[in-house]
């Protein structure tokens, strides 16, 4: 008998993800983490299985704004790089920091799966695993950014196919997959879709998440050439200063030793003072690499996220489409049948009519579910929205802040560097000219 999940309300619990331990060898090598809620739970799981936990969310909750694990692309890493104490630590925050958003997720919290993913029974989780309406991972990992394959070992080589550690069958699987690989080519081909009330609703949605996207490219992109332009300014600055310092030891000759000694240690004062203000001009390339740029992007898969639920919703809207369009065409071979049947005298004609009005009842039935389905998807994205109105307005005022808390750190110490260099380019003897 299956076991029933009973929901733990995590909401205003905080979770740490710690304790980060390898397992195994070679490629078959993984990292497992300490899953903890102090008083309440601790598990130890893998990459893979915060992979699923995502990956199971989009299944049970449909709509609902799920946040997007951010990936390396590990695949282009070599095996020893992806169980150092920078990578693993990384992962771990980045893990930490993902749960703790899903916990106090409002429209997650009763997700089966997310209590079997928080509860001190491995057994349980295996059988939430084996679950035979495993969601099509391959899709969703795309939609999640990632590599096919994104992490350490063996264990990230079961994200690319996370159903893998939860033995669905692969019929199953391929059949999932392809029915939601047709629905998506549908829905991008500009199939018509069934006309329903909120309708309109849904397409303002969509053109603002699509202003969104347009403008948030250009974030993306002038954020890292800024980094990039810093960097760059950085590097010329620095050869500069070795410019001023191969000047200061190749001075013009001269039977005035005193001003040649002068000019040698202003340039070599220069040189100093440029590279110092190359080192300060690479502090603020780190800044608005790990600052600036990394708000964008974290901005960017929120937006990518609320992408996803409308792509969600879309299947169900197409789901209710094509059933619909059974109850039609059902009901148009029925007529046809009924046509051909008036004449005939056989009672035997009537069986074939009979059972496809029971088809057209199940049609009618199945379109009922759909339609419903898709209500409450597109009320859970109406919900999502409003909150992620106030995501955005709170996420744009943070970038906006790390850029100015930047400028003004880097920009006075930069210019405390420049007055620096030109209060020592000041001559301490006026030179003097003689007359043509």
């Amino acid at each position: 008998m299956a076991q029933h999940i009973v929901p733990f309300n995590y909401f205003l619990s905080q979770c740490e993800v710690i304790d980060p331990q390898h397992t195994g060898e070679g490629r078959s090598k993984y990292t497992t983490y300490c899953v903890l809620v102090a008083n309440v739970s601790a598990v130890r799981r893998r990459y893979s299985d915060f992979q699923w936990l995502y990956d199971r969310l989009h299944l049970e909750k449909p709509g609902a704004i799920i946040p997007v694990i951010p990936h390396k692309r590990v695949r282009l890493l070599k095996t020893e790089t992806k169980f150092t104490t920078e990578f693993v630590a990384e992962r771990r925050a980045i893990l930490e920091e993902w749960i703790n958003r899903i916990l106090a997720h409002p429209e997650l919290t009763d997700a089966p799966s997310l209590a079997a993913f928080m509860k001190q029974d491995d057994e349980l989780f295996a059988c939430a695993k084996k679950a035979n309406d495993f969601p099509d991972s391959s899709l969703s990992l795309a939609e999640n950014g990632s590599e096919q394959a994104g992490g350490d070992g063996a264990d990230e080589a079961d994200d690319a196919d996370a159903s893998a550690n939860g033995g669905t069958p692969a019929g199953k699987q391929r059949f999932t997959r392809i029915r939601r690989m047709f629905a998506k080519a549908a829905i991008k081909s500009g199939v018509e879709l069934a006309k329903v009330e909120d309708e309109e609703q849904f397409a303002d949605i969509d053109k603002y998440v699509t202003e969104l996207e347009k403008d948030l490219a250009i974030l993306v992109k002038q954020s890292s050439a800024l980094a990039a332009a810093t960097k760059t300014s950085a590097a010329a600055t620095h050869e500069i200063a070795k410019a001023f310092s191969g000047l200061s030891e190749n001075t013009y000759p001269t039977p005035d030793l005193g001003a040649a000694g002068r000019l040698a240690a202003m340039l070599n004062n220069a040189a100093k003072g440029m590279l110092s203000l190359s080192s300060t001009m690479e502090e603020k390339a780190t800044a608005e690499t790990g600052q600036i740029e990394a708000s964008v992007q974290d901005f960017e898969r929120d937006v990518q996220a609320l992408r996803n639920a409308l792509q969600r919703r879309k299947e169900k809207h197409y789901d209710l489409t094509k059933k619909l369009n059974r109850i039609t065409a059902v009901g148009a071979k029925l007529d046809r049948m009924k046509e051909v049947a008036v004449n005939k005298t056989d009672e035997n004609a009537m069986i074939p009519i009979q059972a496809k009005e029971g088809e057209m009842i199940e049609a009618k039935e199945a379109a009922e579910t759909a339609r419903a389905e898709l209500e409450a998807v597109s009320a859970r994205v109406v919900r999502e929205v409003e909150r992620f109105r106030l995501v955005v307005d709170a996420k744009l005022r943070h970038i906006i802040s790390e850029m100015g808390g930047v400028a003004v750190r880097f920009d006075d110490k930069i210019n405390d560097a420049w007055g620096t260099i030109l209060a020592n380019t000041q001559p301490s003897v006026e030179p003097k000219f003689d007359a043509v």
